[in-house]
């Protein structure tokens, strides 16, 4: 419980640190990225609902680097887009 209150607590203040340096502004992929993200992480969610009726399960790690991965790289072509428009 004190690690998630923890890990909720740092990602309040980093968003509210995105939001007032307009971060999004620069970084204009980085929010759908995150939808993107939200999106796979319950589409997995429900693919787990579906084969944990054959005892089978999906690890932890596949939903943790699946976020990230999404995450780099919108990351990735929020710089690309922002290398090529200051350009």
């Amino acid at each position: 419980m004190t690690g998630l209150g923890l890990g909720a607590l740092f990602i309040r203040s980093l968003t509210v640190m995105i939001s007032r340096e307009k971060a999004l502004d620069q970084l204009i992929y980085l929010e759908h990225g995150a939808h993107y993200a939200i999106g796979a992480l319950g589409l997995l969610m429900l693919a787990g609902v579906l084969i944990g009726r054959w005892g089978w399960h999906v690890p932890e790690w596949v939903s943790g680097l699946i976020g990230v991965v999404m995450l780099l790289l919108a990351l990735g072509d929020s710089v690309r887009h922002s290398r090529r428009v200051g350009a």
